[in-house]
């Protein structure tokens, strides 16, 4: 979620084919175990499995190449090309959320915009829009005693904040920054010296790691259906409100790495190689 500028990372280091196939890997066992835990009556676990893995593997494809896009940020010095990452990163992460939900590729597609939760189900055309509890979370977070960048913000659909309040400490961490679920945070020395757009690349791919977390949610699809019927206070709430579980679980899975230095943790040695094409030397 936080980055900091070192002096000798080792250039021309883009994304690699172990994170390509750790991308299917992952998505495609997630995918698989979320289909048996939906599995419906009179199904075969092993088909139903088989399925969602094939499915899972293929929005991980998808979301490698949606994640490798935002180097095109850096490249090209445009925020612009959160777009395509985001658009295309999110067909995948969709494509995922429907295999552990046991559906079909196709038939739901999701977007994270700002603090809202967009879905639309192909099979029932039906489009909601929500406000996500992870949304709101990190806004704040990130946002509080620092300055809304209201143009960023407009143009990319995240909220962009400058300041170092919060997020960032003193001294030689003075370039932290953060990209966490639909907010990114960054202090003005990135614009001062010239590493606004390597950074807002990799903070960009975090914000696109987090949207590969949607899939938690599809676990409790049954709970969430009783919830529903059982429950007018939550079948009201629950039509404007997105009880997200990714978040969480996105910030705990950083965290387990949390005794390791920045710069070799997992998710920010893939939003190097994703959005600055860097990577560290082997730790001795």
């Amino acid at each position: 979620m936080s980055a900091q500028l070192f002096p000798e990372p080792i250039p021309g280091q883009g994304p690699t084919a172990g994170m390509f196939f750790s991308n299917v890997g992952v998505n495609g066992l997630v995918g698989g175990l979320g289909a048996v835990i939906n599995k419906k009556p009179g199904q075969q676990g092993g088909k139903v499995f088989f399925k969602g893995f094939a499915q899972g593997c293929l929005g991980g494809a998808i979301q490698f190449g949606g994640k490798s896009l935002t180097y095109q940020i850096n490249r090209q010095e445009n925020l612009a090309w959160i777009w395509p990452a985001r658009l295309v990163n999110a067909a995948g992460s969709s494509i995922t959320v429907n295999a552990a939900s046991n559906r079909n590729f196709w038939e739901s597609w999701q977007l994270n915009l700002w603090f809202l939760r967009m879905d639309y189900d192909l099979t029932n055309r039906k489009f909601r829009t929500r406000v996500s509890t992870t949304g709101i979370y990190a806004t704040l977070y990130v946002g509080l005693g620092n300055t809304l960048k209201l143009g960023p913000t407009l143009a990319t659909g995240t909220f962009i904040f400058e300041g170092n309040q919060g997020w960032a400490s003193s001294g030689g961490d003075r370039y932290r920054g953060i990209g966490y679920a639909t907010a990114i945070g960054y202090p003005p020395e990135w614009e001062q010296e010239g590493t606004y757009y390597e950074w807002m690349a990799h903070e960009f791919a975090h914000i696109l790691q987090y949207d590969n977390f949607s899939f938690i949610n599809s676990y409790f699809d049954k709970a969430n259906t009783r919830w529903i019927e059982n429950s007018k206070g939550y079948r009201g709430f629950s039509k404007y409100v997105y009880f997200d579980l990714g978040g969480p679980l996105f910030y705990l899975t950083y965290l387990a790495e949390s005794n390791q230095p920045w710069e070799y943790r997992t998710f920010e040695r893939g939003a190097d190689r994703y959005g600055r094409h860097v990577a560290w030397p082997k730790r001795n």
